[in-house]
């Protein structure tokens, strides 16, 4: 029997608290961000459902776009991914100004993505880890590259490791010793570059905090071609780009990839030049599109696979669950990865990556825990700020997490619930349990099952007398476990 002040109780607590200890949630239940103990909505939907439910955000959001790029110079491509495809792009502005009849880019254009190139250089240290070539992250680049050295005029001894050059957390300084790397390129040979670096001294101990450095990619890139043997420019073309088939990315500004690319402004409708920044090009050097950057963001998204040598699986799904991890949070929860840079949205981690480069902007974001993500590129430096872009990206995220919480199934009940509502005992001596009909959840019936000390979880129907149950408790407010449990049987008794 359920007494009113006990459903009285339940009603109200699942109102205010949320998911604590809770499975599954009312409609009227939290929204996102809101609770202290995060739930993410498994992405179960089917990519064409979710978009039927997106179409007048989608339209809306279109049409946004199209105020924002208009008043700019360029084009610029946005697409949405979720799982395993392509929701949503759109294209506006146009390709080149000095020809318009070219129209708008498109998915598959080119635009250079600055240091988004910085994700392809760590993905490949994670490969070359996987692969057995690298024995650890943490090993010492010295033993790999010994001709490298800087002044260290801290304490520790301790050199620079592979995963400290993939997070900035190396102590290096921003850039390379490369003087006008940005307006001329770097042109100096590897030799050189070290012998400049052997006269530098460290900014931080490495491991101390994070110092964004374009230097430590540049640096984490030429010490990678060493293990392997080609230069990174053809081995992110090897490892990546073609098991990817990311056909409209590269390093090389040949005829037929700058034909294919949108011509880069500054602000003031000046065209940009398309330099090659040589040494540090494992840092920002690479173009891409839209099209090409979302089969990365499918990579991401499948981090149950393992990896599989004839297919686009090119990293194991558990390097890419331990790419996501963050290696440095502020107390804001902001942070950096692998090289992520990290926002607290809600109860995600959005994992971005933003890159400029002389005539371009891009950004790559993503909330990994429902596989959604976004691309956006533009050919226009300085014509879009990094902010209102993570607004957009944020928007995005949070209306698709909102959607799946509505479309996701609900826990599955007995065809009579009410046969096992009532009070159990478990075990001969063991505590007391109640089973209540909660009433609906996302349109459906559910059992609550309450404790005497008030947890409370949903059971999910398996079939017969078996139930699932979420388990709460343990060192940490938020951890959790999922139990079966098989009703009248194995010392649960009605009493």
């Amino acid at each position: 029997m359920v007494y009113p002040l006990v459903a009285g109780f339940l009603s109200l607590s699942l109102l205010f608290s949320g998911s604590v200890g809770l499975t599954w949630q009312l409609k009227e239940g939290r929204k996102v961000g809101q609770t202290l103990c995060p739930s993410y909505p498994y992405p179960t939907v089917d990519p064409s459902t979710l978009l039927k439910v997106l179409g007048p955000f989608l339209e809306e959001l279109g049409q946004n776009m199209s105020t924002l790029i208009k008043s700019t110079p360029g084009g610029a491509v946005v697409s949405v991914v979720y799982r395993d495809t392509v929701i949503w792009t759109h294209a506006d502005g146009l390709i080149n100004m000095s020809d318009p009849t070219r129209g708008p880019p498109t998915a598959d254009t080119g635009f250079r993505i600055g240091s988004i190139t910085k994700v392809f250089t760590a993905l490949m240290s994670l490969m070359l880890r996987d692969s057995g070539e690298l024995r650890s992250l943490d090993d010492n680049i010295t033993a790999y590259l010994p001709q490298f050295s800087i002044k260290n005029p801290f304490q520790t001894r301790r050199g620079i490791t592979f995963r400290q050059l993939s997070c900035h957390m190396s102590g290096l300084s921003r850039n390379p010793p490369c003087p006008g790397i940005f307006d001329t390129g770097c042109n100096l040979t590897d030799d050189q570059i070290y012998e400049n670096l052997s006269k530098l001294k460290l900014m931080f101990p490495p491991g101390f905090q994070p110092e964004y450095s374009n230097l430590g990619f540049g640096l984490l890139g030429r010490v990678l071609q060493t293990i392997r043997g080609p230069p990174w420019e053809e081995q992110v073309a090897q490892m990546v780009l073609k098991p990817l088939n990311m056909t409209n990315s590269g390093n090389s500004f040949t005829p037929d990839a700058v034909k294919n690319m949108a011509v880069g402004y500054y602000p003031d409708k000046t065209i940009a030049k398309l330099i090659d920044i040589g040494w540090d090009a494992p840092a920002g050097q690479m173009y891409s599109s839209a099209n090409d950057l979302s089969q990365l963001l499918k990579l991401i998204f499948r981090p149950e696979y393992p990896y599989d040598i004839d297919t686009e699986q090119i990293l194991d799904g558990e390097t890419i669950r331990e790419w996501m991890q963050p290696a440095y949070t502020y107390a804001d929860g902001t942070g950096f990865g692998h090289p992520w840079e990290l926002w607290q949205l809600g109860d995600f981690i959005l994992r971005t990556k933003a890159g400029v480069m002389n005539g371009y902007n891009a950004e790559l974001q993503f909330a990994h825990e429902i596989k959604t993500g976004f691309v956006f590129l533009h050919s226009c430096d300085g014509c879009s700020s990094h902010e209102p872009i993570i607004e957009l990206s944020q928007k995005i995220i949070s209306t698709v997490s909102e959607i799946l919480e509505i479309l996701k199934p609900g826990p599955s009940v007995p065809p009579s619930p009410s046969d096992y509502t009532g009070n159990y005992s478990i075990g001969a001596q063991g505590p007391t349990v109640a089973v209540v009909e909660l009433g609906t959840v996302y349109d459906r019936k559910a059992l609550l099952l309450l404790d005497s000390s008030g947890e409370r979880s949903i059971l999910d129907w398996r079939g017969e007398d078996e139930f699932q149950i979420s388990l709460h408790g343990g060192p940490q407010p938020c951890q959790h476990s999922q139990r079966g449990i098989r009703w009248r049987v194995g010392g649960i008794h009605k009493i």
